[in-house]
């Protein structure tokens, strides 16, 4: 690492450079030592989790001999820790806190990046919820529960029509689809296809996702463990009855 010239400097003015012994934060491959040193604590001996294979930031443990069940899952150097027992969860905490500088427990988790996370154990559901990224996309636009008009064709290009690229606002909107917000998966896909060189009915499309947002800002995913008395989860699809195929959405 070069160090400021103005603070230190090499007799013939040259700047001084350094090897450090351990990254800082916020360089460019912090994140990666942090896994790296993440993965040596939680795979050792007195843990003896897994590192996930499709997934490089999630660890397990099951022991079929001591019915213990834990996940610990990295976002860079935001931790989550849950476990079938408050025993495994506070071991594996003391177990890092002895490898580490300095670890702060913040209890149990009501937020995670940007993720809003509420616990209902009377009805054994969690919620997780985006509203504050929501109400920072378009506080002030006209609220809408349709994600897109059924009649704007959106995937048709033009390319005598020249606007700014959308790459930065699908982004936003794409990270909110990957999370609490299914329902924009199909939305992005076809507002996607002209994100290079949009139309002016794409701009539009964009600025509807928004109001829809807007309209639907507490709306959430929720998981639930089912009871052995609840009937079982069925799948169904929809179809609107005036379907127009003059304005195909596929």
């Amino acid at each position: 690492m070069k160090l400021p010239v103005d603070t230190y400097s090499e007799a013939d003015g040259k700047p001084v450079i350094v090897r450090l012994k351990k990254s800082l934060y916020g360089l460019k491959r912090a994140g990666e030592l942090f896994n790296k040193l993440m993965n040596r604590i939680l795979t050792s001996k007195e843990i003896g989790m897994k590192c996930c294979i499709n997934d490089m930031c999630a660890f397990t443990l099951f022991d079929d001999e001591t019915n213990e069940r834990a996940i610990v899952v990295l976002w860079v150097d935001d931790i989550i820790i849950t476990g079938n027992s408050i025993s495994i969860v506070e071991r594996i905490i003391s177990h890092i806190e002895s490898n580490v500088t300095r670890m702060s427990n913040l209890g149990e988790v009501t937020r995670y990046i940007g993720i809003d996370m509420v616990r209902d154990r009377v009805n054994r559901t969690l919620e997780l919820t985006q509203v504050p990224y929501i109400n920072k996309l378009g506080p002030n636009l006209k609220a809408t529960n349709v994600p897109l008009n059924p009649y704007h064709d959106y995937r048709a290009k033009n390319e005598s029509e020249i606007n700014p690229p959308l790459h930065g606002e699908l982004g936003s909107l794409r990270y909110l689809s990957d999370r609490t917000k299914p329902t924009l998966q199909l939305p992005l896909s076809l507002l996607q296809t002209g994100a290079l060189n949009p139309r002016q009915v794409q701009i539009d499309g964009v600025k509807h996702v928004v109001r829809y947002l807007t309209g639907t800002v507490s709306d959430g995913l929720t998981f639930a463990r089912g009871l052995e008395t609840d009937p079982l989860v069925e799948l169904f699809g929809m179809c609107d009855a005036s379907y127009n195929p003059a304005h195909p959405i596929p």
